[in-house]
Parts: structure tokens; C-alpha cells; sequence
């Protein structure tokens, strides 16, 4: 740890020094190892921002660090917190690029617009392309931000989005592998998209990319990270399950195991939130925006159809379910029963 903590001061120096005059000094080797630091300092961020007792060490460190900074370099030196740890490579680019004393062989190097940044390994080009990196993450996210409510059906806008969605994903990913950088993206989107409907059909396209050939160029993580991160956010998944159509949810299962096996916990969750309506003489959602059961029939249906090593494993828990409900035959008593007899 005590390590830890020197390298702390020494990235505080470091960006320090790029607020003044010393960057004339630099080089594209020295910019290189900025960038190498930089991405050390998130990666620190990435592992202890959880950890309470490493992060205060972290926070003392910084603090005795600023206060000697700021002695040495009054009126220039801006204190480094650890929470701006988390964007340090972002921090330091905004930096460079407001120091007039940048030598203009260096800034040429931050915009390089060739695509050699885009498939070299990271060690080789920590700094070639960053203002470039960082124009499509903007430009990306704005896109992607489009997504509203304005939109009210699957077109020409959600298969551009799905697929350049996907592209952003692939593109974090070849640059560097950090979860939270992908998450970070994602959280993003969801947060300025609107009304989540059209969001959910515009996963839909990057999930299924692979199905319909639209990104045989991609590795296929990318799909499965979304994934991941769509069981992680409840609210858009259960919209999903919602909005989307059965065939289109169907498709989805039949690519991602782990996305079907919540698709049937939601089902079941559905079908447990609904009572029987005598005088209709059948089974009503009790909550708002509630699916029928003709609807949940056929949800079922499309993955009892689909898959028979599920269809016997969804009739097993199903009968477990129709049994502790009394185990009846008769129709209205338990939502399950009536699903076998639908089912078979």
C-alpha cells in the first residue's frame, strides 16, 4: 500500500507539471507515460472506490500531496480528489489541452485522425487519437440520447442506434477492458434517453445483431456485456419483457441463456401478480399496465414451444407451484393449474 500511495503523488505531480511551462519539455514518449499514469490512477479508482478504509488512506495521501502542490505552484496547481481519480485520463487531456506552452507536434498527436489508434494494442499509442476517442464517446452518446418517446416504432433510427450502440461497446472494449468504462457508457444512455420503450427496442437490435447479420464483424462480448448489464437495471429489463414483442424476446433467448432464464423469472413474477376475476370468469393483471393471461399464455408458450429440455424443467416448477397453491384441477383456483392445462 505504501506504493499505492507514492504513485498517488507522483500522478498529483504529474498533472501538476501540465499546468505549467514544463510541458515544452515534453516529448511524445513523455505524453505517452502521462496517459500510461493516468490510466494506473482510474484503474485505482475502479478497484478501492468501494473499499472505505483504502479509499480514506487514499483521501489523506491526496491531501497532504495538494497541500504541498499547492504551495509549490500558487495560483496554478488545482487539487486532485480522489473521486476525480475516475476520469483521470479525461483530466489529464483537458489539461494538456489548455496549456498554451503544449508543443504543437504534441496536440497534432491528441487529434491524429488516422486509424491506427483504432488497432494497436494500447501500450503502443496511450496518447495518439485521445481528442478523437473522446469526440465519438460525445457524439455516441448524444446520438444514442435521441431516444425518446417521440420515437413509436421500430425503424430505420432504432436499427442505426442498435448497431452504433453496439460499435461503442465493441470500441471500449478493444480499448480497454474495464467494466466500469462500459457500464459508465451505458448508465449514460439510460439516464438521457426519455421514456424507456424505445431504449428497449434499440437493445433489442443490438442484441440480436448476430442473428441478423448486421455486425458479423463483432466479437460477440460486447452483446454479452449488455446483457449483463440489462439484468443488472430491473426496471429497463422488465419494460423490455413488457414492450417488446413475444417473437422478438423469443430471438433474444434463443442467443443469450442468461437472458431467457429471466425472462422466465419475470413471467412467473407476472403470473403471480394476477387474481381471478369471478365475474369475469378469468385471470386479471392487479397492477397497472398488467398483461392478460391470454398474453402471458403465449409468452409462455413461444419458450415452452422452443425448448424441450425447458419445457420440461417450466412444467416441473409450474406443478411445484400448482402444489403448494392446493394442487386443484379446477379452473380459477390457481393461475398455475390453469397455465398447464393451457400449456398442454
Amino acid at each position: 500500500m505504501e506504493a499505492v500511495l507514492k504513485n498517488l503523488e507522483r500522478i498529483a505531480e504529474l498533472l501538476a507539471v501540465t499546468q505549467t511551462d514544463g510541458v515544452k519539455e515534453w516529448d511524445q514518449q513523455t505524453v505517452n507515460r502521462a496517459f500510461q499514469w493516468s490510466r494506473y490512477c482510474e484503474h485505482l479508482y475502479s478497484r478501492f472506490h468501494t473499499n472505505p478504509v483504502v479509499m480514506k488512506m487514499m483521501e489523506k495521501q491526496l491531501q497532504v500531496t495538494n497541500n504541498r502542490l499547492r504551495a509549490a505552484f500558487q495560483g496554478v496547481y488545482s487539487d486532485v480528489t480522489f473521486a476525480r481519480l475516475s476520469q483521470c485520463q479525461q483530466l489529464l487531456l483537458t489539461t494538456l489541452l489548455k496549456n498554451p506552452a503544449l508543443p504543437s507536434s504534441l496536440l497534432k498527436l491528441l487529434f491524429d485522425t488516422s486509424s491506427s489508434w483504432k488497432t494497436t494494442g494500447n501500450d503502443c499509442q496511450e496518447a495518439t487519437g485521445q481528442c478523437v476517442r473522446v469526440i465519438e464517446y460525445t457524439s455516441a452518446c448524444k446520438v444514442l440520447s435521441a431516444i425518446d418517446s417521440r420515437q413509436t416504432a421500430v425503424g430505420p433510427e432504432a436499427e442505426v442506434q442498435g448497431t452504433m450502440l453496439l460499435e461503442r461497446l465493441e470500441t471500449l472494449h478493444n480499448m480497454d477492458s474495464d467494466l466500469d468504462k462500459r457500464d459508465g457508457f451505458l448508465d449514460s444512455v439510460l439516464k438521457n434517453c426519455g421514456e424507456l420503450d424505445n431504449l428497449s427496442e434499440v437493445i433489442a437490435v443490438a442484441l440480436l445483431s448476430r442473428k441478423n447479420d448486421m455486425a458479423n464483424n463483432f466479437s460477440g462480448v460486447s452483446e454479452d456485456k449488455l446483457v449483463d448489464w440489462l439484468l443488472r437495471n430491473n426496471m429497463l429489463f422488465h419494460n423490455m419483457c413488457c414492450t417488446l414483442s413475444i417473437r422478438q424476446l423469443k430471438n433474444i433467448s434463443q442467443q443469450f441463456l442468461k437472458f431467457r432464464m429471466a425472462y422466465c423469472n419475470i413471467l412467473k413474477e407476472w403470473a403471480s401478480q394476477m387474481e381471478y376475476d369471478i365475474n369475469e370468469g378469468e385471470w386479471v393483471p392487479t397492477f397497472a399496465k398488467g398483461i392478460t393471461f391470454k398474453t402471458l399464455k403465449n409468452h409462455f408458450r413461444s419458450l415452452h414451444e422452443e425448448w424441450s429440455s425447458l419445457k420440461e424443467e417450466m412444467l416441473g416448477e409450474l406443478n411445484a407451484l400448482k402444489a403448494a397453491d392446493g394442487g386443484f384441477d379446477v379452473k380459477g383456483l390457481s393461475i398455475w393449474g390453469d397455465l398447464i392445462y393451457e400449456l398442454q
